[in-house]
């Protein structure tokens, strides 16, 4: 095993006598650092074994047990070990991206850079969906019915709405906000038909960044193990600045928590996914 500081840590001096590993936040400090001592530091600044540590110490005149409470001091400032060869790799959560708007690829790229990001729809742990104004029914139930945790993620005219983020069985889901966006404007049926072909929305850098940002953080954290038992959204508008939370609470006509075996209409019924009558006729008109 190679010991070896964190080259991400820095180490400073806090005086002729005492050394500092990190600053924000502090991992250790080393007081009473003698010659012996500052040569072993320098040693594990470059890396060494556990018997060149030991062997190094005694020639620095560093004693066994100095050298083994020094190495102990140290360990918060230490890199981990190194998984063993033939030893599985720690199980890490991925999530996919569906969505082609710079804002879904500004959510691959946080996903991809924390090692987080699904190769397809089949090895995901979660999934992040981004539309423009509207999403569909036919992006979202799948996922619910895979029993999949999914993000949704929606721009519009001056806003970009993160959420609700569904653990299916348990919050939730992306029908049940839209029943209730119904139930505040019954015209709601309508005007989301015609989005569905409305031009995307303007794009605001600092907004869509904010989103991103928001979008990765929640998804880590669900994939790290932290499970939420609300479907929480979050609206953020103007330039990113302005950030308010809700949450979605179950609607009374959403079966999203019904048994396979129920009567609850599936994501590929054609009657699930129709406009309504008068939904149609509005969208001919516009």
């Amino acid at each position: 095993m190679v010991l070896r500081l964190d080259p991400a840590i820095p180490l400073v001096w806090r005086d002729p006598q005492t050394v500092q590993l990190g600053v924000d936040p502090v991992a250790c400090v080393v007081p009473d650092v003698g010659p012996g001592v500052e040569r072993l530091l320098g040693v594990l600044i470059a890396g060494v074994s556990e018997s060149g540590y030991s062997m190094l110490a005694e020639s620095f005149g560093v004693g066994p047990g100095a050298a083994e409470r020094l190495r102990e001091r140290l360990r918060p400032a230490m890199l981990p070990a190194p998984t063993p060869p033939g030893a599985a790799a720690p199980d890490v959560g991925r999530a996919v991206v569906l969505g082609g708007s710079p804002l879904a690829y500004a959510i691959t790229r946080l996903l991809d850079a924390s090692g987080h990001r699904a190769s397809g729809d089949d090895s995901a742990d979660a999934a992040v969906l981004v539309a423009d104004r509207v999403l569909l029914p036919s992006d979202h139930r799948p996922w619910l019915q895979r029993d999949i945790p999914h993000l949704a993620v929606v721009a519009s005219d001056s806003t970009v709405t993160v959420g609700p983020f569904v653990e299916p069985g348990t919050t939730a889901c992306i029908h049940c906000h839209d029943l209730h966006r119904r139930d505040a404007d019954p015209a709601w049926v309508a005007i989301a038909t015609q989005l569905v072909t409305a031009p995307p929305p303007a794009r605001h850098p600092l907004r869509d960044a904010a989103a991103a940002w928001h979008a990765a953080r929640l998804v880590i954290e669900r994939l790290s193990g932290a499970v939420r038992t609300d479907a929480v959204e979050l609206r953020i508008a103007s330039d990113g600045a302005q950030l308010s939370e809700s949450r979605v609470a179950p609607h009374p006509d959403c079966r999203c928590a019904a048994p396979p075996e129920s009567d609850w209409a599936p994501a590929d019924d054609p009657e699930a996914l129709r406009p309504t009558t008068t939904a149609r006729a509005t969208a001919g008109r516009a």
